[in-house]
């Protein structure tokens, strides 16, 4: 049995081979334009939300607006916001990458220009663990704790930095 896409091998396990090709390429495709979708609607969820936040927090008392633990908490909670919108940015990358990647490779197999094995090896390559995926949502998570640290701050000092 050959691991390339020729003749030679099983009906059998060429149709095997083409079902999960197709099915990947199916699933690959569909989590690109869903994390799309998901990033649209989050991120105007975010802003349009934290701007209302935003206002109506520091329009409740002008001297509220002069609180510099008031201040640090929105910043960091607009940072917050920002590393999640970049996590979603980065995932979609991620995810287009690993389709684009896929539909690249299935047709070099069907070509015969890969093997069967190096077509799977590669896409697990690429469908582990991402360390910077992690790094900005922990970083987003940290923005987030700095954030409420602050407001406390401000909700309990009355004073500023």
């Amino acid at each position: 049995m050959s691991d390339f896409h020729d003749s030679s091998n099983d009906p059998s396990v060429l149709n095997s081979r083409n079902e999960y090709i197709a099915g990947r390429w199916k699933q690959l495709y569909e989590l690109t334009h869903k994390e799309a979708d998901g990033v649209k609607k989050f991120l105007f969820l975010v802003n349009s939300g934290g701007a209302v936040a935003m206002l109506g927090f520091i329009g409740t008392n002008q001297q509220i607006a002069q609180n510099s633990y008031v201040r640090l908490s929105l910043i960091l909670f607009c940072i917050g916001i920002v590393f999640v919108g970049a996590l979603h940015a980065r995932i979609l990358h991620r995810l287009h990458g690993m389709h684009e990647a896929w539909m690249k490779n299935s047709g070099r197999y069907w070509k015969r220009e890969i093997s069967y094995t190096d077509l799977i090896n590669d896409d697990e390559k690429k469908s582990s663990s991402d360390i910077p995926e992690f790094t900005i949502g922990y970083l987003a998570v940290a923005a987030f704790i700095a954030g409420l640290i602050a407001g406390g701050l401000a909700l309990f000092t009355g004073t500023g930095i």
